[in-house]
């Protein structure tokens, strides 16, 4: 398990008895600030009931989550960001343009709208289909994937990609939870490829 959130490198700087404050008074901490000074306290060795208790309410109230979220959108594992699915887009994009602009200027190419037109599903289906992941995703270690963890089929790549082509589908993902249209209609969703195998394991229970 990786030990590690927005929370631990701040709070190695804290002594023992300020992360041990944060535990006495959860009510004014978000849980990751409570989960990083459990973790910082376990790695210099101290051990108490009051981090027992504390990690316990932690460890229920992901569990709450992940079945709300499972309840919801048919994941137990949280989906990727809404600001990094934006800046998916905003990448994949700009990758896009730059490879059309490159071919428009070569000189023995009869370059036509049709060309930048048929690259952009080529360049979605390639690499999802292939990595499961496109240069934009790869950026933020994210990886689409079934609810089972199963790598999406050809076909649901293709109906993926073919969404894209509604006027402002892009901010469908801006939600919370980051679900878009054409996940929902695929029923795919966009993680962390770091919690890949957590997901296969919650799913295989």
């Amino acid at each position: 398990m990786n030990k590690q959130n927005h929370f631990t490198s701040k709070f190695r700087k804290k002594t023992n008895q300020e992360l041990e404050y944060i535990l006495e008074n959860p009510s004014n901490y978000v849980p990751n600030a409570i989960q990083a000074a459990i973790w910082i306290l376990e790695e210099r060795g101290s051990e108490s009931e009051q981090m027992s208790n504390a990690q316990e309410k932690i460890d229920d109230l992901h569990q709450q989550q992940s079945m709300k979220r499972e309840k919801d959108i048919g994941i137990p594992i949280q989906t990727q960001d809404s600001n990094l699915r934006l800046l998916h887009w905003i990448i994949d994009s700009m990758l896009i343009q730059a490879a059309v602009y490159v071919v428009a200027l070569l000189p023995d190419v009869d370059f036509n709208m049709l060309f930048a037109f048929a690259f952009f599903p080529v360049y979605y289906i390639y690499f999802e289909t292939k990595y499961r992941q496109t240069p934009g995703k790869m950026v933020t270690d994210s990886i689409v994937t079934y609810a089972d963890g199963k790598a999406p089929t050809t076909k649901s790549v293709i109906l993926r990609t073919a969404a894209r082509y509604i006027p402002f589908e892009a901010f469908s993902c801006l939600g919370q939870p980051s679900w878009g249209w054409h996940d929902q209609w695929t029923k795919t969703y966009v993680i962390k490829k770091s919690d890949l195998e957590k997901l296969k394991k919650q799913t295989r229970i």
